[in-house]
Parts: C-alpha cells; sequence; structure tokens
C-alpha cells in the first residue's frame, strides 16, 4: 500500500482533530481524491463537507469528529488557520504551500496518483483487471463510476471508448454529481447524461 493511502486510512479512522494537506495538480486528478475520500469517509461513517471559507472554529468533540472539511485554498495564512483549529480538514493547496506544510503534517503527494490508484484498485478493492485500470490511468476522475460498471460486469468489462471533446463534459457531469447526491431526481439525470456521452446502455451500467 502506497503510504498515501496510508495517510488517508489513518485520517478517516482517527478520532482526533487531525489534518491532511495534497497538493492540486488540476481538477481530474483532484476528482480522483475526492472520489477516494467518499470511499474512506463511508467507510467510516463520517461525513464530508466542502468548506472553502476559513473560520476560527473553537467548538471540540471530546468522542468523535462527525464530519470532515475540504478546503481549498492557496493562502498560506487561512492554511495555518486550519491546521490550527480543532477540526479535521482536507486542504488542497498549491505545491509552492504544499511543501512548506508537508513537514507538519500527513500529506498526500497527487504526483504519485498513479500509484494511489493501482493500489486503491488492487489492494484495497481486490480488483484485478488490466483493462480498467489502464482506462482510469486516463481518466482517474471516473474511478468510482467505472468500478461499479466493473462489478455489475466483472470479467466482461470493457472501458468505454471517449472522444476528446467528451472529457470536460464528463467531467463537469461528475462535479455535479457529487454536489446533488442528496437530490434523487437531479442524481438520475446527470448518471443518465454520463451514460449517454459513454455510449453506455443505462439499464446494464
Amino acid at each position: 500500500m502506497t503510504i498515501n493511502l496510508k495517510h488517508l486510512q489513518d485520517f478517516f479512522k482517527s478520532p482526533n482533530s487531525e489534518k491532511i494537506i495534497i497538493n492540486h495538480i488540476n481538477d481530474e486528478i483532484d476528482f480522483f481524491y475526492y472520489e477516494l475520500f467518499s470511499y474512506f469517509s463511508k467507510q467510516n461513517n463520517l461525513k464530508i463537507s466542502k468548506n472553502n471559507v476559513v473560520k476560527d472554529k473553537t467548538s471540540i468533540n471530546l468522542f468523535f469528529s462527525e464530519s470532515i472539511y475540504i478546503a481549498e485554498t492557496n493562502n498560506k495564512n487561512e492554511i495555518e488557520k486550519l491546521i490550527d483549529g480543532n477540526n479535521k480538514y482536507i486542504i488542497f493547496c498549491n505545491y509552492k504551500n504544499f511543501k512548506i506544510f508537508n513537514k507538519k503534517i500527513n500529506h498526500i503527494n497527487a504526483y504519485n496518483f498513479q500509484e494511489d490508484l493501482k493500489n486503491f484498485i488492487s489492494k484495497i478493492l481486490k480488483i484485478n483487471c488490466d483493462n480498467l485500470l489502464n482506462f482510469l490511468y486516463d481518466y482517474p476522475y471516473l474511478v468510482i463510476s467505472e468500478i461499479d460498471k466493473y462489478y455489475i460486469n466483472g470479467d466482461n468489462y470493457k472501458a468505454p471508448s471517449i472522444q476528446t471533446g467528451q472529457i470536460n463534459h464528463i467531467l463537469e457531469i461528475r462535479k455535479k454529481i457529487t454536489t446533488t447526491k442528496d437530490d434523487i431526481y437531479k442524481l438520475y439525470e446527470n448518471i443518465k447524461k454520463e451514460a449517454s456521452i459513454k455510449k453506455f446502455n443505462f439499464l446494464v451500467y
């Protein structure tokens, strides 16, 4: 297992108000890690909330942190406030600030995302499918939807054919799926749009 995944597992299992920092590379890789955060939060019955407004929160939960917050900021002072606060935070920042703070708190180096992807699929999910893995190296933000498709199709899994012009559209839909999970109708509509773009049969998908 990679050190990144080990840090993530420890972070989500810990009852303490820890922080973890990750360097932003691009939206596609960021979204891959968002999907990992969602997976580990479900495994540990935790809620994830995205919060880009840095606040000095002083409430202390002596037993367990029910929420984990995600912040995206390149402001050094804001990062310091988050680190000094009492809540569990995942902090996305630029590489400059990542290099400053990764010696102080646990960190995820997103430049190693391919190794994280490989180990997540093979070591944690126990899936052995080169076709799936090779596809996700190019489209990491589709990790959860493609894994779901693999579970349905098993050894008959086939990677979708995606045209260049469809990539950004699918990524935007994936973002909407993440933000509309509490609205079943919108969630269903967005999943249908993604399935249509990727030329899947929705009922099989």
